[in-house]
């Protein structure tokens, strides 16, 4: 093994291992998101370990090298990060647009009962 494979396996595994902790340590509500993660964290592993790994897997899909087929992955995935991550942020905006219109109406109506209050008291 390499050093950089002497470093980079134990971390992977850990944080695989950490995932797993996570998905098992609470509520089942996130637990298939971290099975997976752990799961990428240790496909990474894999890979380093052995890298004929992703050049037979890439000649499998047609791709001839197994950097190519990481890279193409890699790209994908950061693609499908970057559209969630921005389907997230849009129905944040809306949620927090509808609760400052709420809080803005809400306000307006205290004050509005707050000046027939004081018109109606007398002087």
């Amino acid at each position: 093994m390499t050093p950089f494979q002497w470093v980079a396996v134990p971390l992977l595994v850990f944080a695989a291992g950490a995932q797993v902790h996570r998905a098992f340590a609470r509520a089942a509500r996130n637990r298939m998101r971290h099975l997976l993660a752990a799961a990428v964290w240790l496909a990474a592993a894999g890979a380093i370990l052995d890298a004929s790994i992703t050049t037979w897997l890439a000649q499998q899909f047609g791709i001839g090298r197994g950097a190519d087929l990481v890279l193409y992955v890699s790209v994908l995935a950061a693609l499908a990060a970057g559209m969630h991550f921005h389907s997230r942020l849009a129905r944040l905006r809306s949620e927090m647009t509808r609760l400052i219109r709420s809080l803005a109406i809400e306000d307006g109506l205290r004050r509005l009962r707050e000046q027939d209050e004081a018109a109606a008291s007398p002087p």
